[in-house]
């Protein structure tokens, strides 16, 4: 977006997720690419950058912890988990949790970090409204992992998919051995997609646009296989009850981040271009990065202490 030399040197996102799909390592060292032309661009700075444990400290000390919720949550979306140990399930993290966390990251990113002149170029697609520009890339960053509020995340864990279960979200025994067909990611861009068309009335092309975000924050904006196109399968959640939860957190995920019923009206018609989409999936993939640090957003089952 800055235009410099040795950003515009980058690789493309897509490079190596779409030749290496199964190999986590190459898609690990897409991101942090992406995190140190992120860092060049936002900061100003264009000499080699590191992303390491000074800057992870820098932004811990000052983003808040979010402890209380803007809306109250159901006991179903208080269930569905982000984070686990992947062991017995025993420290696990809420969904509703990383997504506070990950906003107030974002947020902070926006009023701490980024130089004025990087709010102003992406700000004149809001109409020169950093207000909303800021709301409006707090809320996808936030919003990133609404894919995981689906049975194909959840029945990763077995001890967890059955408390998701008994607390009223059915997950069909079939999807525990089709689960990868559905990555988070895909899922988040379905979820916010269809949140968008039919909670505020954009068109298709429209709400791709901004749900293109949290589906590119693994470095990779591979589309979802059409056959999710429908929005009716077991992987993504076929039931009322599914339905219900995920558009509870996608409205939570607005509330932290500020976003009004006006708001959304302007975005409906506000042309999100391919660089500041861009940067706001670099921001997300940076607020995701920090907030899923363990050593500072630790496991938990219960909302955060302020």
């Amino acid at each position: 977006m800055c235009g410099h030399a040795r950003c515009a040197a980058l690789p493309p996102l897509t490079a190596p997720t779409a030749s290496c799909p199964g190999r986590p390592a190459i898609r690990r060292l897409q991101q942090v690419r992406v995190l140190q032309g992120t860092i060049r661009c936002l900061t100003g700075n264009h000499s080699d950058v590191s992303v390491g444990a000074h800057t992870l400290h820098l932004m811990i000390v000052i983003a808040p912890s979010l402890s209380t919720d803007p809306l109250p949550l159901s006991r179903e979306a208080q269930t569905l988990w982000a984070k686990s140990d992947y062991e017995d399930g025993g420290a696990w993290l809420p969904l509703y949790q990383h997504i506070a966390d990950s906003g107030d990251v974002a947020r902070t990113q926006w009023n701490e970090f980024l130089p004025t002149a990087t709010k102003v170029l992406i700000a004149d697609v809001f109409e020169g409204d950093q207000l909303l520009a800021a709301k409006t890339l707090t809320w996808l960053a936030a919003g990133h992992d609404l894919g995981k509020a689906t049975p194909a995340f959840t029945s990763q864990m077995p001890a967890l998919c059955e408390a998701v279960e008994e607390a009223g979200l059915p997950v069909h025994p079939a999807v525990h051995h089709r689960r990868a067909k559905l990555p988070h990611a895909h899922a988040s861009f379905l979820i916010l997609r269809r949140h968008l068309e039919q909670r505020w009335g954009f068109s298709r092309k429209q709400a791709a646009r901004f749900a293109a975000v949290p589906l590119g924050h693994h470095g990779a904006f591979t589309a979802p296989n059409p056959h999710f196109a429908g929005y009716d399968d077991d992987l993504l959640g076929r039931e009322p009850e599914w339905h219900a939860v995920q558009e509870e957190l996608a409205e939570f995920a607005a509330a932290l981040a500020g976003l009004t019923a006006d708001d959304f009206m302007r975005l409906a018609d506000l042309p999100l271009d391919q660089p500041t989409a861009i940067a706001a999936t670099a921001l997300t993939i940076f607020a995701d990065w920090i907030a899923s640090s363990t050593d500072h957003f630790p496991l938990r089952s219960t909302p955060r202490s302020p």
